[in-house]
């Protein structure tokens, strides 16, 4: 099977390249590396690994997309704008990557007959749920959208949806909870990690500490993705072939319990800072929880705690120090 992976070079991206290219699959990572970073498939150059190829571009140039979509099976859609919290700040960014991009990447598909879509979608087109209505299901009414990442997530949602009732596309969305694990190079664990590098004996918190977050390991990712997409595939026999998946963990923690366990991790006893609301910043969900019932029907399960995901990644982080000088 031949693979095309959007943010091949990304965060989660890469994860995916080394599971494909692990079970024998040709794959083409696709990246811009506007923060995607080469060293995580330098060990799959052409010249090592035949059956991989690296093309820098972006999702906004569609003739490229069109040209490289050739012979394609199967797309993983992950490339993404990295750092959320500054999506309203750069409001291009989410609109390019989450609507023109995918637009563009259907497209490409629909021209060339590529038939099957991965996409990487978020818990954040869910808006600011109530905290009694959580754990959320994939069913759940969508309330009003605050988060500009969110929203387009969720219209990348809704072209796939429609692709698939036009075009005979075969689509799977997953929302995503925060994703740790090695090569994490953005979001509370890289914030509070480059924080207290710099001065481990305070630390600043956006908000006040009482939101709920769910975290989730990026294996257990890679794995909801290969299961879903590639063995069971359930949305193949349905009249419109869509199908969303949520990827989180049952375990939920607040943001102080997270800042706490980092400062564990990292041997600290700092003085902790909080803000006065409960929103770290404008679009910031204080309350993430999703329900996992309909993937774990299909035998997928999480082999890590929130806890020791952000053990984890502390400790690749301290070990990759270069990725907190990369990623500013």
């Amino acid at each position: 099977m031949r693979y095309f992976v959007t943010g091949g070079a990304g965060y989660i991206g890469s994860h995916v390249v080394d599971a494909l290219l692990n079970r024998g699959h040709e794959v083409i990572a696709y990246d811009n590396l506007s923060s995607g970073q080469m060293r995580y498939i330098e060990k799959h150059k052409h010249l090592t690994n035949p059956k991989f190829k690296f093309i820098m571009n972006d999702l906004v140039e569609q003739l490229p997309l069109i040209e490289n979509l050739k012979g394609v099976d199967c797309v993983y859609h992950l490339a993404a704008n990295a750092d959320i919290r500054k999506g309203f700040a750069n409001r291009k960014i989410d609109i390019n990557s989450n609507v023109i991009g995918t637009s563009n990447l259907l497209e490409a598909m629909y021209c060339n007959n590529v038939k099957r879509i991965l996409f990487a979608s978020t818990s954040a087109v869910l808006g600011e749920l109530d905290i009694d209505k959580l754990p959320a299901t994939e069913t759940i009414a969508m309330p009003e959208q605050t988060s500009l990442y969110g929203a387009t997530k969720l219209a990348g949602e809704g072209l796939l949806s429609a692709y698939c009732e036009g075009m005979d596309l075969e689509a799977y969305a997953f929302r995503f909870v925060t994703v740790l694990g090695p090569r994490y190079s953005h979001g509370f664990v890289f914030d509070f990690v480059k924080k207290l590098i710099a001065d481990p004996n305070r630390i600043e918190v956006l908000g006040n500490g009482k939101g709920i977050k769910s975290s989730v390991h990026v294996s257990d990712v890679v794995s909801a993705l290969i299961t879903i997409g590639e063995y069971v595939r359930p949305a193949q026999n349905k009249k419109r072939k869509y199908e969303v998946f949520n990827i989180g963990n049952d375990i939920t923690y607040r943001v102080s319990d997270a800042v706490q366990w980092v400062c564990d991790a990292m041997g600290l006893q700092p003085k902790i800072i909080y803000d006065n609301e409960i929103k770290g910043w404008p679009g910031d969900i204080p309350y993430i929880h999703l329900d996992t019932t309909k993937i774990k029907s299909y035998g997928w399960s999480v082999s890590y705690t929130p806890k020791q995901a952000v053990y984890e990644t502390v400790e690749w982080l301290l070990n990759n120090k270069w990725i907190l000088e990369a990623r500013k």
